[in-house]
């Protein structure tokens, strides 16, 4: 009798530990389920399809924006704010304010970045910042209090959001006088040689408006690191200076647009338009230096005193 309660406690022991088998597996299954839901949440950049919205006072906070300049083109046919991929991950609108026929009328507003799907836009939002033009600036995830902004009649705006995901990012507006212009062409140097500058040549289609700068940006190390020399415009034209290289130096090479006067980082943030070359670049590789005409007067020079030299030895020599 002691073995058959025995060989009972065995069997409902072994029933029990089926049913917290079971309620484990469920669990697992349900945390994994939610996991797979919020798997948007953990990416490294904000869900492309969910894209960045602007909604505010400046359209009523209607979200995702009916106005194209603060609508993602990935929720809203035709929307304006378009993500970059290039460089540093970014999303991208250009809008105009006027008191008549601009995308916004002039004037002081709150607003939000927004990122979620079309039925629940507000899942994510970036705020908590009073936004100086010209300025890039932090904005925190789920801030407390709406971002303000001051745009002016008259102006355009390009505005670059930096994609970090669902965390605290950057973004900045910069101001200029008229729809930014795009840059046309980008020369290339027949050839360079060593230790002496290259000269690059750009245009654009019309004359940039006020607040406009034009910089060339250059690697020799594969982008490891880079630079921005300042463009000098004239009209519809412009001239930047590469400094001379070693032989042998492969320099890379595109021209981009901003509003910042100065710029050493975060070069892509601070740019308006580009022409990178289709994202392939511009590049030269510097050769060896090539004598100048007075360097092959010099030579000629220096040959023929050798040989007048050598003449007048053997001749002496002869006479000796």
């Amino acid at each position: 009798m002691i073995n058959l309660k025995k060989t009972k406690t065995m069997v409902t022991s072994t029933r029990f530990s089926g049913i917290n088998y079971r309620i484990v597996l469920f669990c697992l299954l349900a945390f994994a389920s939610v996991q797979l839901f919020n798997a948007p949440q953990a990416a490294a950049q904000i869900w492309e399809p969910e894209g960045l919205n602007m909604p505010g006072g400046w359209n009523g906070w209607n979200n995702p924006p009916a106005n194209l300049a603060l609508a993602s083109y990935t929720q809203v046919p035709g929307g304006r704010v378009t993500k970059i991929s290039t460089g540093i991950p970014r999303w991208q609108t250009v809008f105009s304010v006027a008191a008549i026929g601009g995308d916004i009328v002039g004037g002081t507003y709150e607003w939000l970045f927004t990122s979620g799907p079309s039925w629940s836009p507000w899942n994510n939002k970036w705020s908590n910042t009073n936004a100086t033009i010209n300025t890039l600036q932090t904005y925190t995830k789920e801030g407390a209090a709406n971002n303000t902004i001051t745009v002016t009649n008259g102006k355009w705006y390009t505005m670059n959001y930096e994609d970090a995901g669902y965390s605290n990012t950057r973004a900045i507006f910069l101001e200029t006088g008229a729809e930014p212009v795009s840059i046309a062409t980008v020369s290339v140097p027949a050839s360079v040689s060593q230790g002496v500058p290259a000269t690059v040549t750009i245009t654009t289609p019309l004359a940039p408006s006020a607040g406009e700068l034009f910089y060339l940006r250059y690697t020799t190390d594969a982008w490891a690191t880079s630079v921005a020399v300042p463009v000098t415009m004239t009209l519809t034209s412009g001239t930047a200076t590469i400094p001379g290289m070693t032989t042998g130096t492969t320099v890379s090479y595109y021209a981009f647009s901003s509003a910042v006067p100065a710029i050493t980082d975060n070069f892509d943030l601070y740019t308006i338009k580009l022409n990178a070359n289709g994202g392939a670049n511009y590049a030269y590789t510097v050769s060896a230096a090539i004598p100048t005409l007075s360097e092959w007067a010099l030579i000629f020079l220096g040959v023929f005193l050798l040989g007048v030299g050598g003449f007048y030895i053997m001749q002496r020599r002869q006479v000796c």
